[in-house]
């Protein structure tokens, strides 16, 4: 053998086998595990209330979403009896969201704007909820096919039916399209009292 043979052969076995590469590999892992810890121990720490007193420390601004938001009303849940009573005995159009408080994405994204509305109305309608759930038939029969969905009565009597998909302004329009319907039919009326008290006599 060629001394240039042997000293090519034998110097990777040589140099692989006093590398302490095999030894550092196997140290270092728990070596960067701690020093990673460490690490994110600190900037941890850094969050403590004495980070926060402290007079140099940023400012805190007002988030996007501290903006005042239209107020929201309480919608009041009711039983069918209950509802039953109050449409009956209302002297004003009453809106009923069947709809349920868990579990259905759409009655979720609703409740929001639909309480925003009902904060609106409260003046002029009664706004009630109704598990659309545990009163299934009740809302079959007046057209509540989906929830959420959107009754309005007066006098009584279904005036209007919005099921989802559809928009708390266009329930609020039903609403005020049944209070001035109202508005309108206690007009003719006293017009046609006046009307026939002229005409006595």
């Amino acid at each position: 053998m060629s001394r240039s043979t042997l000293s090519s052969d034998l110097i990777p076995d040589a140099i692989e086998a006093a590398s302490p590469r095999p030894f550092v590999a196997a140290a270092s892992a728990p070596v960067l595990a701690a020093t990673g810890l460490s690490c994110l121990l600190l900037l941890l720490s850094g969050c403590a209330d004495e980070a926060a007193t402290d007079d140099l420390s940023m400012p805190v601004l007002p988030s996007v979403s501290s903006v005042s938001d239209p107020p929201e009303a309480v919608i009041r849940e009711v039983g069918k009896d209950e509802l039953r009573e109050l449409v009956d005995t209302s002297e004003r159009p009453v809106l009923v969201e069947f709809s349920v408080l868990s579990g259905c994405y759409r009655c979720d994204d609703m409740r929001s704007p639909i309480r925003q509305k009902a904060a609106e109305l409260q003046q002029q309608a009664d706004v009630v909820r109704i598990d659309f759930n545990l009163n299934h038939t009740l809302a079959q029969n007046v057209g509540a096919t989906v929830c959420p969905s959107y009754v309005v009565y007066s006098e009584g009597k279904v005036a209007s039916v919005r099921t989802w998909p559809t928009s708390a302004d266009f329930v609020a329009e039903d609403v005020r399209a049944a209070v001035g319907t109202k508005l309108d039919d206690a007009a003719s009326k006293a017009s046609a009292h006046q009307q026939t008290e002229g005409s006595l006599p």
